[in-house]
């Protein structure tokens, strides 16, 4: 081993250490791929910084970190700070200047990360139905190639062509070219040319890029989180009839979870199902449960589709760049909410907070969903806004004309006689609207008493009805509301009396032009104000 590899590995092994240190129940380094990205941020900091320390991790100085630091990710500098950090009860403590400075101040700050966007309409439509069309496509040739195996009845002998190929991968299972070449005595090329070894075998097993289409397809119609669904197996499906299905999965951030699939989804399912039931009859038992079985390159895959074997994305012809993240925020921005109205909860899904919603799905509605978004909220704000408003009642002259000419009708269709007629003018009968007529009959004391409220507390009285000969009255409230404006500090004018002052004006634009001119000229021949007491002379 050279010097320069016994630095590496002396820096190695201290950063080593350090991740130990966060390993759970320690730290928070809790999986598999997790420990391997700390191993890839290791290696940039070995490459970088291994020949400079030839103590290791204790000669490492303010100049060398900041300077490695500045030149690599966040990813990288996280995770190197935190395993020098954890050599902080070990015998490679880090210089007091160097330890300060690893506790310092981040040179990387983390970016938010923009909540992702759900597809447009037409662009769902699009990736849907080309998914469908590659599943469909790869189904309709798994069908006619058992029937083509159902027809023939020369099983006798396998002869090198397609045909033959067929029947020994229906008998045999998945098998390379190589095999199959061997089996016929024939080269590998004329295999893979003339028997069409590999187009034979994607009629019975499902490729990849099938794989990819159903897995695509499901998704979006069962909404399930990407992680879900990679690791489902048959026992996770749960059938309770012909069309309903109860499925268990992992959800990464929390834990197992259960869901009920969609008619779509159980379609999707179903369908798949089927297309690999002949692949999984040669599975070995360990494989044979996975969901997403496949045949890549002759051979049985049962892991995690994962991106270095998922197929280009030109080979499927897919109308979008596709996003397995995506897919979920599509699904849950467009999926029907009409169930739950009236719920205590109503939200994006039961299973999310009310942050994750609205960083990931709330922000991001399509414009059909905020215009509706919009009206609601209109909708709701001007109801409210109608509740809270006093509604006002003004009879002018033509209407009192009118109910007095209907007055003889009224009391005969009610059947009224004479002492309920007098009750009702005399007021010892309630009858809610405009059932004080007077001072002396207010509701917030003893009959006979003048009334204690303060007297434009009737303007926002929703009991209140304003006669022609409360114009009057009205004008000499609206004289006494200018002179306390003229008095009083505005923000404490509009405290105390705003309300009433643009009540009173609201009602004495509902009278005819009339009313207000007359009751003006009886106020100039006969002058008066408001009789107020002191303690009415604030709200």
């Amino acid at each position: 081993m050279t010097l320069k590899e016994q630095y590496w590995c002396l820096l190695a092994e201290d950063l080593l250490d350090g991740l130990v240190s966060l390993v759970h129940p320690h730290g928070r380094v809790d999986s598999p791929g997790l420990v391997r990205d700390y191993v890839r941020s290791i290696r940039l900091m070995v490459d970088a910084l291994g020949e400079r320390t030839p103590g290791g991790a204790p000669d490492l100085t303010v100049g060398m970190l900041s300077g490695f630091w500045l030149s690599h990710t966040n990813r990288a500098e996280r995770h190197t700070r935190a395993m020098l950090l954890g050599l902080e009860e070990t015998e490679q403590r880090l210089r007091d200047e160097t330890q300060r400075f690893t506790e310092g101040r981040k040179f990387n700050q983390a970016s938010r990360s923009e909540p992702l966007k759900p597809y447009g309409e037409d662009e769902w439509e699009a990736l849907q139905a080309r998914c469908e069309e590659i599943t469909d496509a790869a189904y309709a040739e798994y069908r006619a190639a058992l029937r083509e195996l159902e027809e023939d009845d020369n099983w006798a002998e396998l002869e090198p062509t397609p045909k033959g190929v067929l029947r020994f991968l229906s008998q045999n299972g998945p098998a390379p070219t190589y095999e199959v070449s061997a089996y016929f005595g024939i080269r590998n090329s004329v295999a893979q040319s003339a028997m069409a070894v590999g187009p034979t075998s994607a009629r019975l097993f499902p490729s990849v890029e099938a794989v990819y289409a159903y897995r695509t397809l499901f998704a979006a119609r069962s909404g399930i989180v990407p992680d879900g669904i990679a690791d489902l197996g048959l026992g996770d499906i749960d059938w309770a009839g012909d069309s309903t299905v109860l499925l268990n999965y992992f959800k990464g951030r929390t834990s197992r979870e259960s869901n009920n699939l969609p008619k779509l989804a159980v379609a999707v399912l179903r369908q798949w199902l089927k297309h690999s039931e002949l692949l999984r009859s040669f599975a070995a038992p360990e494989e044979r449960g996975r969901l997403w079985i496949r045949c890549s390159r002759g051979r049985i895959v049962s892991r995690s589709l994962n991106n270095f074997e998922a197929p280009r994305l030109k080979d499927l012809r897919l109308p979008v760049r596709l996003s397995a993240s995506r897919v979920r925020t599509t699904f849950e921005a467009l999926r029907d909410r009409s169930h739950w109205h009236g719920s205590e909860r109503a939200t994006i899904d039961p299973n999310h907070s009310a942050q994750t919603e609205a960083e990931r799905y709330v922000g991001t509605p399509t414009p059909q969903q905020r215009e509706l978004l919009d009206s609601v909220i209109e909708s709701g704000q001007s109801d409210m806004l109608r509740r809270a408003r006093t509604p006002l009642r003004v009879v002018t002259a033509q209407n009192a004309a009118e109910a007095a000419r209907q007055l003889p009708q009224v009391v005969a269709d009610l059947q009224l006689d004479d002492a309920v007629i007098t009750e009702l003018t005399s007021g010892e009968r309630d009858v809610f609207a405009a059932s004080c007529v007077d001072i002396f009959a207010g509701v917030f004391g003893p009959k006979g008493k003048p009334c204690p409220a303060r007297p434009w507390v009737c303007l926002a009285c929703p009991l209140a009805v304003f006669a022609p000969r409360h114009a009057v009255s009205l004008l000499k409230l609206k004289e006494f509301f200018s002179g306390q404006w003229q008095q009083m500090p505005s923000g404490e004018f509009m405290r105390h009396f705003g309300f009433y002052a643009a009540r009173v004006d609201e009602v004495i634009r509902r009278f005819e032009g009339g009313v207000i001119e007359q009751a003006r000229v009886c106020l100039e021949t006969e002058p008066s104000a408001l009789i107020v007491r002191p303690e009415e002379m604030t709200s």
